[in-house]
């Protein structure tokens, strides 16, 4: 009888620190409606400006989210939401409230879900006054837009980080717009927005991960279309004959044509006319002819030629350029061969002509933590393919790249994930059971910025489709209170 009593205490104990954490940060949680959306998110950079927001939202902090209400229901994916959490490390989301500092590409795997990516980076909004995550509301229902705006610094930088999203009211549209930032998005993570956590069945759009295109005026405007929305048919309708006018003749104006004048005849007097007179020719006499001088032809000296020098074409010899070395491209590959325990890991490396070695880092999370795999693939410069077998891996979600080292530097390929087999449902931390210490793991993921759950899916303990405080009560209740087991 008394164990019973010290574990309904403990159970009562566990469920007040919970629900004094839970009221701290309560994770959104999906609204029951549904809207049109049909195919998924399309991308457009145009140019813009922020809209600068009036209301503060309460984010003055290193590695936190903060709930906020939506002036109106925002059609995301689908799904209306009315309340978000949005990240001092830059992304909005709808259905989690993850605010640690873990930089992601979209999608990122689980560690968020149904979320927009802004500018994920390690950043906090209270390094001076007027850091901060601001709101404001443009327009009158119901074409409002919803104006965030983030005022941050990066973690230990000094250069502010400001931009925007912008949620509209009457479509599921969202911009991204962008002000001042030390390197245009060139360290942050991805650019874009994901379905729940991204992965196949559900969807994902982005304009690329650590792509530097975040400038100061640029606008990504994301766009889906309403499925039932109708498409305007022509009607036939009969035409209606449209008078033309007739063109009336006017009578042409006579033009008179002048008539030269008549000369009147004048007498005038002729003279009379002279007879000649018969005049003599004169007889030529014989005189002698005087002879004409002939001209002489004076010769022309001929011209003389004088060598003119060729100039000679001197030769200087080009220098050859010396190649100068340059670092390994690398791209990380799908995983084959998975199974419930390990996977092959596999990647491409170009060495670019210098002597280079590969090998492949491992985690949890894309931070790793693990590497192996060594090998050398020459110094060529063709692609050549790199893969390793890893095995005795728990349940759950991994991480893994490939990277590949030569004299010029070292050069990580992008990041993926593969699953070994799925976890248990209510299974927190990947160990293949479902215990207390799953529902610690859970509490501080939620509200302490720890490390996500290693297997989104199996981290849904009530399997209502979201990870929240919800499922750290149906959690504490399996276990302490004999209440219904995870399904």
């Amino acid at each position: 009888m008394m164990s019973r009593i010290t574990t309904l205490v403990a159970a009562l104990a566990m469920g007040a620190l919970i629900v004094s954490l839970g009221t701290q940060q309560d994770a959104p949680r999906e609204v029951p409606r549904f809207a049109a959306f049909c195919g998924n998110y399309t991308p457009t950079q145009l140019s813009g400006s922020i809209v600068q927001g009036t209301t503060d939202t309460g984010n003055h902090c290193d590695d936190c989210a903060t709930a906020i209400s939506l002036p109106f229901a925002y059609n995301f994916y689908g799904v209306l939401y009315q309340r978000a959490f949005v990240s001092s490390n830059g992304t909005l989301q709808f259905s989690s409230s993850y605010g640690g500092n873990a930089v992601f590409c979209v999608p990122d795997g689980g560690r968020t879900l149904d979320s927009i990516y802004a500018y994920d980076q390690d950043m906090t909004t209270n390094v001076v006054s007027g850091d901060g995550i601001y709101t404001s509301v443009s327009g009158t229902s119901p074409n409002r837009i919803f104006n965030i705006e983030w005022r941050t610094h990066p973690f230990g930088g000094k250069s502010a980080v400001n931009f925007e999203v912008r949620l509209y009211e009457a479509s599921p549209t969202f911009d991204l717009v962008y002000g001042s930032s030390p390197d245009s998005g060139a360290t942050s993570g991805g650019v874009g927005c994901q379905q729940k956590d991204g992965l196949a069945p559900n969807l994902y759009s982005t304009v690329g991960c650590r792509t530097g295109q975040q400038k100061n005026g640029v606008l990504f405007r994301f766009a889906a279309p309403l499925c039932d929305n109708p498409t305007p048919t022509p009607t036939n309708t009969p035409a209606q004959a449209t008078p033309t006018p007739t063109k009336t003749p006017v009578p042409a104006t006579a033009t008179p044509t002048p008539v030269p004048p008549t000369s009147t005849p004048t007498n005038t007097p002729v003279p009379p006319t002279s007879t000649p007179t018969r005049t003599p020719t004169p007889t030529p006499t014989n005189v002698p002819a005087t002879a004409t001088p002939t001209p002489t032809r004076t010769p022309t000296g001929t011209p003389t030629a004088t060598p003119t020098a060729t100039p000679t074409t001197s030769f200087t010899a080009t220098p050859t350029p010396t190649p100068v070395p340059a670092a390994p491209d690398v791209m990380t590959k799908n995983a084959t061969n998975t199974n419930a325990t390990g996977a092959d890991l596999n990647g491409m490396v170009s060495p670019n002509g210098e002597s280079t070695t590969a090998w492949f880092e491992l985690g949890r999370t894309d931070s790793y933590g693990a590497s192996g795999g060594q090998q050398n693939v020459g110094s060529g410069n063709g692609n050549v393919n790199v893969s390793t077998t890893v095995s005795g891996l728990a349940c759950g979600l991994y991480h893994y790249r490939a990277v590949a080292q030569n004299s010029a530097g070292t050069t990580f390929g992008n990041d993926m994930t593969f699953t070994t087999t799925s976890c248990p449902r209510g299974d927190e931390n990947g160990d293949s059971k479902v215990e207390a210490t799953d529902v610690f793991y859970l509490v501080n993921a939620l509200f302490a910025g720890g490390p996500p759950p290693v297997d989104p899916s199996a981290a849904d303990a009530n399997n209502d489709r979201t990870v929240d405080v919800q499922d750290v009560f149906f959690l504490v209740n399996y276990l302490f209170a004999g209440g219904p087991a995870p399904q």
